[in-house]
């Protein structure tokens, strides 16, 4: 479903965000509420940069909401429930791996200082043996 969003602003009073989104030839005003705003990122901020920055998230979510069959699409409520479920079906980063050994990590020293994550190789090569997984 294309969308854009037409305005998007934060009420300092209340550290909620509204969202006005054009979906089709529709305009939906989406509210986000404080604690949406919070639970969006770590750590939680209620600020107008956080808002800003999470706009498509929000606006993801609406789109989500608004597949669904409920009595009032005009304007829609996203809630801190609504950004836990999502954050649930959002792929996190990879886990990092240290390179140290275990008598290490209990002594509390560090041998690698550096994190290292781990990367999917294709199934089709392998440039170290030469083959090309045939």
């Amino acid at each position: 479903m294309e969308y854009g969003v037409v305005a998007a602003g934060l009420d300092a009073d209340e550290k909620s965000g509204c969202i006005i989104l054009q979906v089709g030839s529709q305009c939906r005003t989406v509210l986000v509420t404080r604690r949406a705003i919070l639970n969006v990122a770590s750590p939680p901020r209620a600020t107008k940069a956080r808002f800003l920055e999470h706009v498509e998230t929000f606006c993801e979510i609406a789109l989500n909401r608004m597949r669904m069959p409920i009595t009032n699409q005009d304007i829609v409520v996203i809630t801190a429930n609504d950004v836990r479920g999502w954050r649930r079906h959002w792929p996190s980063l990879p886990a990092p791996l240290f390179s140290e050994p275990t008598g290490a990590r209990k002594s509390g020293h560090r041998i690698g200082k550096q994190q290292r994550y781990l990367q999917p190789i294709p199934a089709g090569t392998s440039e170290e043996t030469g083959h090309n997984g045939e």
